[in-house]
């Protein structure tokens, strides 16, 4: 039975390739497009085949994704499936339909998905990027903000924060951010004095309560985080908004055993 084969089906590349290009019977492209044993072969007859209904078939179907790439973009748009798109999106190598279909995504769970392979992670953060964004964008519903700015993973956090005027919400995203710049921000829509008090003594990141000491004006409440405060940092920072307090300078230096 192998006799009977036509030379385009055997696995020798060269061999097969040689009748391919000399194929142009429509019926026998499509045929070959689909079980041609070298990709090289199918990729020859998708150049040749008009019948769109066998290129869908292999754009989704085909094991090679050079090969349903090709079919891909012979196909019209409107013919064009979510399948393909999605196939395209993940095991695309930076080629410009990868980077239009991410372009245009909205399910963030899936570039979500993409952040994760080196490929296709700094398309998939600029999306969601933009999508974060215009999201903060398109609202002014505190409680709607104060949730993107309470997610640290949310790529449009910090002009979340920005737009926050939640002064709870604040507080608490300056008190619990770790890494600091998320917290910073927040420090900045704050001007009550207790909530800065507040951070200042319990805020998870040192730079955070840094900001927060420099804001308060209340001298008692200074000298208080420069009695109680293990950073000498922080210390410091107090003190030097004591100077006027002549009187609060004095009881700080009589009750504190630290020469420096």
């Amino acid at each position: 039975m192998e006799l009977f084969k036509p030379a385009w089906m055997s696995k020798t590349e060269k061999k097969a390739l040689k009748t391919a290009e000399k194929v142009s019977d429509q019926i026998k492209l499509g045929i070959m497009a689909k079980k041609a044993p070298c990709s090289s072969v199918r990729v020859t007859a998708i150049e040749k085949l008009a019948d769109l209904n066998t290129l869908v078939e292999v754009a989704e179907s085909d094991a090679d994704f050079n090969v349903r790439l090709k079919a891909f973009r012979k196909l019209p748009e409107q013919m064009r499936s979510q399948k393909m798109r999605i196939d395209i999106a993940i095991n695309g190598n930076g080629n410009k339909e990868q980077k239009e279909i991410i372009a245009q995504l909205t399910d963030q769970v899936f570039l979500t998905k993409l952040t994760a392979k080196k490929p296709t992670a700094d398309l998939a953060n600029k999306r969601l990027r933009e999508l974060g964004l215009l999201e903060v964008e398109q609202t002014d519903d505190q409680r709607i903000l104060a949730a993107i700015a309470r997610n640290e993973n949310h790529k449009a956090r910090i002009e979340a924060i920005i737009k926050l005027t939640d002064q709870t919400a604040l507080e608490e995203i300056a008190i619990g951010d770790k890494n600091g710049h998320a917290g910073e921000e927040a420090i900045k829509g704050i001007c009550d004095q207790s909530m800065l008090y507040r951070i200042a003594v319990n805020a998870a990141n040192e730079s955070v309560a840094k900001k927060a000491v420099e804001k308060i004006k209340d001298k008692q409440a200074l000298y208080d985080i420069a009695c109680s405060s293990s950073n000498k940092k922080i210390v410091r920072i107090a003190l030097s908004s004591l100077q006027e307090a002549q009187d609060l300078l004095y009881q700080f230096i009589c009750s504190n055993n630290d020469s420096e």
